[in-house]
């Protein structure tokens, strides 16, 4: 069984609650989770960036769909900081289809 971990990385945009998802990141790292990033480009709410967001994280969750293998146990961090049209399908597939099991940690 392989060992993953889900990270939003914010970027630039630094803040408060991004500490803790990066100190929690580091350790999993440090125990064998293996990171697999989702990025957001932008914090802009203008409805275009809204839209390049959701494509973006789109792409994000399909790579890392393919990339974890069957059966393999999946740490997800939460809360994230911007909606994701696309996270609760893709842990569904996950859960499912890969039956792989998904922990959330609350940080």
């Amino acid at each position: 069984m392989k060992l993953y971990q889900i990270v939003e990385i914010a970027g630039k945009f630094n803040h408060a609650g991004s500490k803790a998802t990066s100190d929690v990141a580091e350790i999993a790292e440090k125990i064998g989770f293996i990171p697999l990033r989702l990025h957001m480009n932008t914090t802009a709410g203008t409805m275009l960036a809204k839209l390049e967001r959701q494509f973006g994280y789109w792409q994000d969750w399909r790579n890392i769909t393919e990339m974890i293998e069957d059966d393999s146990l999946v740490l997800l961090q939460h809360p994230f900081h911007y909606p994701q049209l696309t996270r609760e399908a893709s842990l569904k597939y996950l859960k499912e289809k890969k039956t792989c099991q998904v922990y959330i940690s609350d940080t």
